[in-house]
C-alpha cells in the first residue's frame, strides 16, 4: 500500500506491506524523512484532526487517497530532552 505523508513542507509516498501496523507506519515515516528513532510523532488528517492509533486503519480504509501530516510532538520532545539532561546524557 502507498500512503502520502507530509512532514514540514515536504510530501513523500510511504510504501507499506498489506498488514502493516500503526507503529510500522510511524517507523517508516521516521526513516523516509530522516527523523531520529526517538522522535515522538503526531499524525493529522487533511482537516488537522489528530489521527490516533485506534482509528488509523479504519480511516485509511475509508479514505485511501488521504494525505497524512506528521509532526514532532513538542511536549514529548521537550520531556525527552529534559530526561536526557537529568540522566547526564
Amino acid at each position: 500500500m502507498l500512503l502520502k505523508v507530509k512532514y514540514l513542507s515536504v510530501k513523500k509516498y510511504i510504501k507499506l506491506h498489506a498488514s502493516f501496523t500503526y507503529l510500522e507506519f510511524i517507523s517508516e515515516v521516521k526513516t523516509k524523512f530522516g527523523l531520529p528513532d526517538a522522535a515522538h510523532l503526531e499524525i493529522f488528517d487533511e482537516t488537522d484532526t489528530a489521527v490516533d492509533e485506534d482509528i488509523f486503519l479504519e480511516l485509511l480504509e475509508a479514505h485511501p487517497d488521504l494525505c497524512l501530516t506528521a509532526a514532532v510532538d513538542p511536549v514529548k520532545k521537550t520531556w525527552a530532552v529534559l530526561q536526557r539532561k537529568r540522566l547526564g546524557q
